[in-house]
């Protein structure tokens, strides 16, 4: 886009010739092009001041660059998912990205509090807002966390509303959306990544739905609030919490203060992370 002309770009020879397709443009890159009649050809992508990405069929695949804030958009009814949720946190932040979940589907949902509350456990300085489409003003709070100039991207599972979110804030049906299957699953709407302009100066990438939420190959480690936090007062610094005396973290799981599952899911991307980071180097 040049001064809000639509171009249709091409790559040059020069850029033909990276093997790293992590080098080719992503939707979010910043590009130096030459103009030819009504194409261009991309012969520059500025540096990235942040990459999403995330492992894929054993591969590191990026999401969007230049990145602001992440959008985490889950359903309150069957799509909710705290081990899914870690995943996204952990690829959002591991790039240096601020997370914000966006809550969807409040009609749908009995226990609104219980499920916030488990996340605010989890994540105790993470930004929460609840949504529903179902009322004139069931959108509202989404706009207590979209930032002028900055540049957004939403991620989360197919059929979360993410599609139904954008056509919100842009006050048209710019993006498609599908109701949901006779068993409550989403259906995948968004078939490629797309940078929108938005009233307001909004920007915002909408991404399709992603069943697999890997570790790309330079994670090193993952971090969760509250388990670091507790772990603080472990006796034995290298702590594993698994089965050492003193650990405060096993004694807040006895105690019911942390939850087992959380426990269980830290360990778990604990263990991908050391796995992947062990591939990176060998």
């Amino acid at each position: 886009m040049n001064d809000h002309h639509v171009m249709r770009g091409i790559l040059s020879g020069k850029m033909h010739s990276f093997e790293d397709a992590s080098m080719f443009p992503k939707v979010g890159d910043i590009v130096a092009i030459r103009p030819l009649d009504d194409i261009c050809l991309i012969e520059e992508v500025a540096p990235r001041r942040s990459v999403l990405s995330r492992g894929f069929h054993g591969k590191s695949q990026i999401i969007a660059t230049n990145i602001d804030i992440a959008l985490v958009v889950m359903g309150l009814d069957q799509n909710y998912n705290l081990n899914r949720l870690d995943r996204y946190i952990q690829i959002i932040r591991n790039a240096m990205i601020e997370p914000i979940v966006v809550l969807t589907k409040m009609d749908l949902c009995d226990d609104i509090d219980e499920k916030v509350q488990k996340i605010e456990r989890a994540y105790p300085n993470l930004r929460i807002i609840t949504t529903t489409n179902q009322t004139a003003d069931g959108f509202l709070p989404i706009h207590t966390v979209m930032e002028p100039h900055k540049i957004h991207c939403v991620v989360g599972s197919s059929g979360v509303g993410k599609s139904t979110l954008l056509n919100y804030l842009a006050g048209s049906d710019i993006a498609k959306t599908k109701e949901l299957s006779v068993h409550q699953k989403g259906r995948h709407t968004t078939t490629q990544r797309t940078l929108y302009e938005l009233p307001g100066d909004i920007y915002l990438i909408d991404t399709p739905g992603m069943k697999e939420i890997g570790f790309d190959e330079d994670v090193s480690e993952v971090h969760f609030s509250q388990i670091d936090d507790l772990a603080q007062n472990c006796r034995f610094r290298d702590c594993t919490h698994t089965k050492e005396l003193g650990c405060a973290v096993l004694a807040a799981v006895e105690d019911g203060s942390l939850d087992s599952s959380r426990l269980k899911s830290y360990h778990k991307l604990e263990r991908e992370a050391l796995r992947r980071s062990r591939m990176g180097k060998s």
